[in-house]
Order: structure tokens, then C-alpha cells, then sequence
């Protein structure tokens, strides 16, 4: 795997900023979707499937990867495999907000996903990855 942002043209990496640095999110919550009736009255709106998981920002600094769940608590110990691989990526500082999901027969599985939530320690047994 290489640098995740490879594969953006010149006008989507005009789009970025820099890392914002502090302590936790501090500033850098994850986008949450908004209730609206006046869907898809913008031409450059975009269809996007419901992922049904666990929304994280995952923030490295530093060399230093941690992921934070929406309200702000650190979700590192829940998804190591997540936080070594994004730490052995990159040589930058950046900000991902997205989407941890587990999948069953080929659809996102929160029923799958749930053991690992809310994990205290990245050696428990028992939550399946």
C-alpha cells in the first residue's frame, strides 16, 4: 500500500489543509450527516452508500496514528490492525475522517462489528477481527 493520497488529480489536492495540531480532535470532529428535504438539489452532490459501522477520525501526528469515535474518546485499542497499518503508510501528518466497518456476506455487519467496539485493550481475546 503507498501514500493514500496518490491517487488524487491536482484540484482534489488543492482541497486539503494542513493538520491542525492538538491534543485529541480538538477542531477536528467528524462530518455528520444532516437531515434535509431538498435532496440532491445541487448538481454536485454526490450518492453515497450507508456504511453501517463505527464513524472514527483517525489522526497521525507526530508518527503517531490514534482514532477517536465521534464523541472524542480514543478507539485505538479497539482497531490496532487499523492503526498499525495507517501508521506504516505514511510519512506525513494528516486527518481521515470515514467509516470502521466489518463485513458479513459481502454487506457492512454492525452485529459483526460490535464485539470490537468500545475495546479497552488491543490484546483482548475474543474480538474477532
Amino acid at each position: 500500500m503507498s501514500d493514500p493520497l496518490w491517487a488524487l488529480s491536482p484540484a482534489e489536492r488543492r482541497l486539503l489543509r494542513p493538520v491542525t495540531h492538538g491534543h485529541g480532535l480538538e477542531g477536528r470532529e467528524p462530518m455528520l450527516a444532516t437531515l434535509t428535504h431538498e435532496r440532491f438539489s445541487d448538481e454536485r452532490w454526490l450518492y453515497e452508500r450507508k456504511l453501517d459501522g463505527e464513524r472514527c477520525v483517525a489522526v497521525r501526528e507526530g508518527g503517531r496514528v490514534d482514532l477517536f469515535s465521534r464523541n472524542g474518546l480514543s478507539a485505538a485499542s479497539a482497531y490496532p490492525e487499523l492503526v498499525d497499518a495507517l501508521t506504516e503508510r505514511a510519512t506525513v501528518d494528516w486527518v481521515l475522517d470515514g467509516e470502521v466497518v466489518a463485513f458479513e456476506h459481502g454487506r457492512t455487519s454492525f452485529a459483526r462489528l460490535q464485539p470490537r467496539m468500545h475495546v479497552s485493550s488491543p490484546n483482548r481475546p475474543g474480538a474477532p477481527a
